[in-house]
């Protein structure tokens, strides 16, 4: 992944540079003098004109698009891939600066506002990703996860049960949905929706264990 980044980043940069490089030659020729101040026989490549450019006419055309190009980079490479929670926040916040119809972007940082336990503005980041992307059936995922820690039960079930008409086989719907209507006394459908978590992944042991214990307290009642 991390190469598949750097690949990325350094188009991005060498895309810059390019571009970069065709407007400080425009914007340098503008500024030199007209062919008919040439000796004649004389002509002005590219590689001249920039030379001839002044520091800041190249630091507004060639620098700060590179440093433009690899910042973008950077935040891409942290909201994708960081490990620490709180550079995630910020390279994610960075591409939603950016680029404000980033589903990707919102439902990342959603990600890592979970693991900080900071729901609700998961929530608010689920939802925009929602907007952004209607069928995106994992954010209805983490929205419902998010609900239900914040004791919303009803809504949880609702956003479960919209990420399984999203994609029926996501086995990981069903565990939540099952755990809200667990925790709401709906234990014959947690127990139906625990079975159709292990019917899509038999070694889903989170499912399993709560199966089994539902079933043991069925038996002892």
């Amino acid at each position: 992944m991390r190469t598949r980044c750097a690949k990325r980043c350094l188009r991005a940069a060498a895309f810059s540079v390019a571009a970069g490089l065709l407007a400080a030659t425009n914007a340098g020729a503008a500024l030199r003098p007209g062919p008919e101040t040439l000796g004649q026989g004389q002509r002005e490549g590219p590689l001249q004109v920039i030379a001839a450019t002044s520091v800041d006419t190249l630091s507004l055309y060639l620098i700060a698009p590179l440093q433009r190009g690899l910042s973008y980079g950077t935040a891409a490479g942290d909201c994708r891939q960081s490990r620490d929670i709180e550079r995630k926040v910020q390279g994610c916040t960075r591409l939603i600066e950016r680029d404000g119809a980033n589903a990707i972007a919102y439902f990342r940082r959603a990600e890592a506002y979970q693991e900080l336990e900071h729901h609700d503005a998961a929530i608010a980041d689920f939802d925009a990703a929602i907007r952004l992307d209607p069928a995106y059936a994992s954010a209805y995922l983490g929205l419902g996860r998010s609900r239900q820690a914040s004791g919303d039960l009803a809504g949880a079930i609702g956003d479960f049960t919209a990420a399984i008409r999203l994609n029926p086989v996501l086995a990981r719907a069903y565990v939540g949905r099952g755990a809200a209507l667990e925790l709401s006394g709906r234990l014959p459908e947690a127990m139906a929706d625990y079975r159709a978590a292990l019917s899509l992944d038999a070694g889903f042991e989170e499912a399993s264990a709560a199966l089994a214990r539902l079933e043991e307290a069925a038996g002892r009642r």
